[in-house]
């Protein structure tokens, strides 16, 4: 189970929601022209109208970006852990468990949990 990983959607869910926007210069956004801002560890970001959030935070030592759905009711519903070298996916029970159901590595391979062996390629454990 990855009830870390559920309770940081909780988080993310209770964070990027409940914050305010920072202020920005009407200058530096201009309408239709991307705009590109650094995150560090304890900062999150919603999607304007869809409720999609994501937080950056640390795993064991490694700053992780977090991403998924937030409010609301989150069972059913995917997340995933971007590391500097892996990639979890997980499925979301409640907001209090989660099971991973993916693992990879940036440049390596990846594992489907649950798979037969056949069909998924092996890289690495992870699945929980």
């Amino acid at each position: 189970m990855l009830v870390a990983a559920s309770a940081g959607l909780a988080g993310l869910s209770a964070t990027a929601m409940s914050q305010q926007p920072v202020p920005v210069d009407p200058g530096a956004a201009l309408p239709g022209v991307p705009q590109q801002v650094t995150l560090r560890p304890g900062d999150s970001m919603v999607v304007d109208g869809v409720p999609i959030g994501c937080a950056v935070t640390t795993r064991s030592g490694r700053v992780v970006i977090e991403c998924g759905r937030t409010g609301g009711k989150v069972a059913g519903t995917y997340m995933s852990i971007i590391g500097r070298r892996t990639l979890k996916v997980a499925r979301l029970r409640s907001s209090g468990s989660a099971k991973t159901i993916l693992t990879a590595t940036h440049g390596g391979g990846w594992h489907a949990c649950g798979t037969a062996a056949r069909a998924a390629r092996s890289g690495g454990a992870g699945c929980r």
